[in-house]
């Protein structure tokens, strides 16, 4: 099954000017299988989906030459991460500075000031970078500090559940479980089992189809 990651699909491109869908092509998407593990094309079709909430989809179009530069810097190292959070930042940014001097990029980029001087910041590819594992990173302190309750509450994790808006669930509550052991591994089952199921069988994680939370009762598996 190809691993794709359709712009088309984006709520910010079914808004965008016709013009900008024409610059984008017929079929514009990013190539997760460039990729070398199912952990990191999961990784990064995450980072993109909260990235389009922020900017439009012509710039999450433009911005798949950064991404390609990364996807081949990682297809020349020998020993391949397993995760964009295998490495620190630091070890990144080095890496992707390597690449890009090899290739002949430059590392730094100039930018007119407001008052007419110039100024130095560095390569987007390098920013994109930094943006890219700063996101995993919060989102791992979010939700390992999160998890560590007895009350979840939904909206501080990254599980996106569809909910009758009339009666909508805010928290998840495993206090009723005494044993401490017994909790911690349900914990680790629930949130395990709802995320990584819904991006095996969900065309679109961010609005299930399929997996659903049901208030008072859990989740509910919708044929």
């Amino acid at each position: 099954m190809e691993n794709k990651f359709y712009i088309k699909e984006l709520d910010s491109y079914k808004k965008a000017s016709d013009k900008s869908k024409k610059r984008m092509g017929t079929d514009p998407k990013y190539d997760l299988e460039l990729l070398p593990s199912e952990q990191m094309q999961n990784e990064i079709r995450d980072f993109l989906l909260d990235r389009s909430k922020k900017i439009g989809a012509e710039k999450i179009y433009t911005q798949r030459r950064f991404y390609h530069h990364l996807c081949h810097m990682l297809q020349k190292q020998r020993n391949k991460p397993e995760s964009f959070l295998d490495w620190d930042k630091t070890k990144w940014i080095q890496q992707m500075k390597i690449w890009l001097m090899k290739q002949g990029l430059p590392l730094t980029e100039s930018y007119k000031k407001t008052n007419g001087g110039k100024g130095i910041v560095q390569a987007k590819t390098l920013l994109y970078v930094e943006h890219l594992i700063d996101y995993l990173v919060r989102l791992k302190e979010t939700d390992v500090n999160e998890i560590a309750k007895d009350i979840w509450g939904i909206e501080k994790l990254d599980i996106e559940v569809k909910q009758d808006l009339t009666r909508v669930t805010k928290i998840i509550n495993f206090k009723e479980i005494r044993q401490p052991d017994l909790k911690e591994e349900i914990k680790k089952a629930v949130y395990g089992l709802v995320k990584n199921l819904r991006k095996k069988i969900e065309e679109n994680p961010e609005e299930p189809h399929y997996i659903e939370t049901i208030r008072g009762v859990g989740y509910r598996f919708r044929a």
